[in-house]
């Protein structure tokens, strides 16, 4: 119970107001940690409209959105665990597609991201990619 407590007021602390370049680094971190490994094109992009979609197409709740307890596994460390998000941040900023995610997450916050998963707000099920929905017509 005191578990549930701690990781609630973990989370409602994530939900407080930041600026909106800690918004833009928080989930590029999201994107690369969680798709920036994947060889099929817009993996990252298709992580990006799940979290957007999720949050309604709002830019400003997509960053609670990412920071919610066991939505990304990739953010456990901190959503779980209480770990440090500037350490994330920074792991992910010395990956070599950062700059991919970067100018992912700024084309969502100017209303220009193309939506390639169809509205969907989950991650894809098993067996799934980013390129078989790309090839089942979904166009970047």
């Amino acid at each position: 119970m005191a578990e549930d407590a701690d990781q609630s007021a973990h989370y409602q602390q994530a939900e407080a107001p930041v600026n909106a370049q800690e918004q833009v680094l928080t989930l590029a971190t999201a994107l690369v940690l969680e798709a920036g490994g994947e060889k099929a094109p817009g993996a990252m992009q298709a992580v990006l409209n799940v979290i957007s979609n999720r949050a309604k197409g709002d830019f400003y709740r997509a960053y609670t959105v990412v920071l919610k307890p066991y939505q990304f596994s990739a953010l456990n460390s901190y959503t779980v665990e209480h770990g440090s998000l500037s350490a994330l941040i920074n792991r992910a900023s010395q990956h070599p597609r950062w700059n991919e995610a970067i100018s992912l997450v700024q084309k969502l916050q100017q209303h220009k991201l193309v939506d390639i998963t169809g509205g969907q707000p989950t991650i894809m099920p098993p067996g799934w990619t980013a390129k078989g929905l790309l090839q089942d017509g979904l166009k970047r």
